[in-house]
């Protein structure tokens, strides 16, 4: 993993920025996102591994692609991966079980292979595969329906509209950086934590969100001061009154005599 936070020493930062333009195909965000956790990653190999899933396909359509892979024995359910390997396309590839969205990776890149037209959705909590317009839950590993999509968003409390928003490369590079952040245990691993984050921070147009997640390292590390200080530029990046209300709260519950880390 890497250790060092600096964003003046992103090894792979002119490669994440290639990788996740608009031609460019999203298995290489995948395979970049891999990379940043573990350098020794070989995106030849993963690419290989991809290619010989696709000649393991039938027919070149979506129902045989979906139950090859789920033959295969590709799923979210069975084993226990370590937290941030669910977010390694190469690990994906040796034990067939990930998150969704790297699962996603690997349906889209025997997708493409295949000519089949094919994108990820940003569906909340659950990252989806389209194919041919038709919906991939990549976890299941078998194809649903948006009725039933819309019904599970009602029953959790989500609003049935713009589920279904198209994910862009830029987004799963963000999706897929949030999951590998979220996983990490960020008080015995904060400098790979902020790391994460300076890699994060090259995709956002503004800083807001980055600059409150690294005030949460250095609060779990107990540096209050740090904290105070980036939740201060934080304040200052946006113009959202909700997110001024809740870094000003956040402020207060630091200030001197009044400090409450959680």
């Amino acid at each position: 993993m890497l250790g060092s936070s600096s964003s003046a020493d992103l090894p792979l930062k002119d490669q994440l920025l290639h990788v996740v333009g608009p031609e460019v195909n999203p298995i290489e965000v995948a395979i970049t996102v891999a990379q940043i956790i573990d350098a020794s990653v070989n995106a030849d190999q993963v690419r290989r591994e991809i290619r010989n899933l696709t000649e393991q396909v039938p027919k070149r359509n979506v129902s045989d692609l979906v139950a090859s892979l789920r033959l295969q024995g590709f799923t979210g359910e069975r084993r226990n991966l370590d937290p941030v390997d669910n977010s390694r396309i190469d690990q994906a590839l040796r034990y067939k079980t990930a998150n969704p969205i790297t699962l996603a990776m690997v349906v889209i890149g025997v997708a493409r292979h295949l000519e089949i037209e094919c994108h990820g959705i940003n569906f909340p909590q659950h990252f989806l595969a389209q194919l041919n317009g038709e919906l991939i839950d990549p976890l299941q590993m078998e194809i649903v329906t948006v009725s039933d999509l819309k019904s599970w968003a009602r029953s959790h409390g989500i609003p049935d509209t713009n589920l279904f928003a198209r994910a862009s490369n830029v987004d799963i590079a963000i999706r897929m950086l949030n999951n590998v952040f979220a996983a990490l245990e960020v008080r015995t691993n904060p400098l790979v934590a902020l790391t994460i984050l300076d890699y994060k921070s090259l995709l956002f147009p503004t800083q807001t969100e980055v600059l409150m997640e690294r005030a949460r390292v250095w609060l779990e590390v107990g540096e209050i001061g740090m904290a105070r200080e980036l939740l201060g530029e934080a304040l200052k990046s946006t113009s959202r009154d909700d997110i001024k209300e809740r870094i000003r709260r956040r402020l207060l519950s630091l200030a001197p005599g009044n400090e409450t880390i959680n």
